[in-house]
C-alpha cells in the first residue's frame, strides 16, 4: 500500500479522493505486506523514499549537483534529509544500507541527467515539480505493470542500457470499444450501478 503526503491544489480532486476512499472503506479491505509512505510532510515519518543526506554526499556529487541548479531553476537550497533522519531505520536493513544505496542511486542518475540535458522538471531521483528544491521525488512505490516517473530515473530510464523496470509511456486500447468499456467500468465502480 502506498500513502503519498503531497497535497494538490484542487478541490475536485480532493473531492473524488474523498469519495472514493468511502466508497473503497467500505466495499474493499485491504491486506498490505509492506506500507510505503512517502510522506514528505511528516518530519518523523519513515523516509520511505530517496533523499540523500549532504553530509554523506562526497564533494565530486555536490559539486555535480550545484552545476545542474542553474539548469533546475532552483531557487532555494537543495532540501537533503537531516542525517538523523528518520529516527528508526525500517526500510533498509541499516542506516549505513541507506546512505550507500541513495548515494550511488543519486550518482547514478546524474550521470544520465548531465548525459541527456532533460526539462528542468526531470531529476536524478525522479520527476517533481518545476521550481521545487529537491533532487526529485524518490519514490521507492512501482509495481510489475509500470513504474511512475517520480522514482529515480536509474530504475525506469533507457538510455544505453536496459532499465531494471519497464516504463509503460501511455495507455493503448484495442480499439474505442475497449477504451468506452473502460471509462464504464470506472463510472460504475465510483458510482455504483
Amino acid at each position: 500500500m502506498f500513502i503519498n503526503g503531497m497535497q494538490w491544489p484542487k478541490d475536485d480532486v480532493a473531492l473524488i479522493n474523498e469519495s472514493v476512499k468511502i466508497m473503497l472503506s467500505k466495499t474493499i479491505f485491504f491486506h498490505t505486506g509492506i506500507l510505503i509512505n512517502n510522506d514528505t510532510f511528516d518530519s518523523n515519518g519513515p523516509y520511505d523514499f530517496a533523499i540523500p543526506c549532504r553530509e554523506k554526499l562526497d564533494n565530486d556529487i555536490i559539486s555535480r549537483i550545484n552545476s545542474q541548479v542553474d539548469r533546475w531553476h532552483i531557487n532555494s537550497e537543495i532540501a537533503f534529509r537531516p542525517i538523523n533522519k528518520p529516527i528508526s531505520e525500517i526500510l533498509f536493513t541499516s542506516v549505513s544500507s541507506r546512505f550507500s544505496f541513495e548515494t550511488e542511486i543519486l550518482s547514478k542518475g546524474l550521470r544520465i541527467i548531465e548525459a541527456i540535458n532533460p526539462k528542468p522538471n526531470s531529476r536524478p531521483l525522479g520527476y517533481t515539480f518545476s521550481k521545487d528544491n529537491s533532487l526529485g521525488f524518490g519514490t521507492y512505490c512501482f509495481t510489475w505493470r509500470n513504474v511512475p516517473i517520480n522514482s529515480p530515473i536509474i530504475f525506469w530510464f533507457d538510455y544505453n542500457w536496459f532499465p531494471l523496470f519497464k516504463r509503460i509511456r501511455e495507455q493503448h486500447y484495442q480499439n474505442d470499444n475497449e477504451k468506452e468499456d473502460i471509462k464504464k467500468l470506472i463510472d460504475i465502480f465510483i458510482n455504483g450501478i
